[in-house]
Order: C-alpha cells, then structure tokens, then sequence
C-alpha cells in the first residue's frame, strides 16, 4: 500500500486547483509516476470533483479563520464521504477548531 502518495495526491489536490482539475479530468495522467495499487487509483478517481472542491474550500476558511470564511460548514450540503473526513473523535461535523 503507498500510504504516502495517496497523502501527497489528495494534499495536491487540495492546494492545487489545476492538479484538481487534471485528476478529474484526465485521472490516468494526473495520477502517472505515483506509486499506487489498482485499488488505490480506482478510489482516486471516484473522487468527486464537488468533494475536492470543497475540501479545498474547507482548508482555506480554516486556514484564514476571518470572521466571514470560518464558518461551519453545512452538513446538508456536504458529500457523505467528507462528513466522514471532517468529523473528530467528537463526531461533530462542523469545522470550528
């Protein structure tokens, strides 16, 4: 298992909105020279782009903590897959910390 590219690949996703881009688009060439099993590229390429989307939104309000960016984000309106991401052993899946 290559623990650390997938780290490094969502990480890069995240910060970098053209990698995001390429790795929904064009996912076998985004996803070249890294060292990942099968199983590990299928479930990178079934990421959404609205979850990337928003786990890079999720950062940046975290990150600048302004009074208009950090807010709580809606669990309504969240994919299911990053409610399980941004929940803490509190189970609370607001981003207040």
């Amino acid at each position: 298992m290559s623990k650390e590219a997938v780290e490094s690949i969502l990480g890069k996703a995240i910060l970098d909105a053209e990698f995001r881009k390429a790795l929904i688009v064009e996912p076998e060439k985004a996803l070249a020279g890294f060292d990942l099993t099968e199983t590990e590229k299928a479930q990178l390429k079934g990421l959404e782009s609205e979850t990337l989307d928003l786990m890079s939104t999720t950062l940046d309000m975290r990150v600048s903590r302004s009074s208009f960016a950090f807010q709580a984000v809606d669990p309504t309106r969240t994919p299911a897959k990053l409610q399980n991401l941004l929940r803490g052993a509190s189970g609370d899946p607001h981003v207040n910390s």
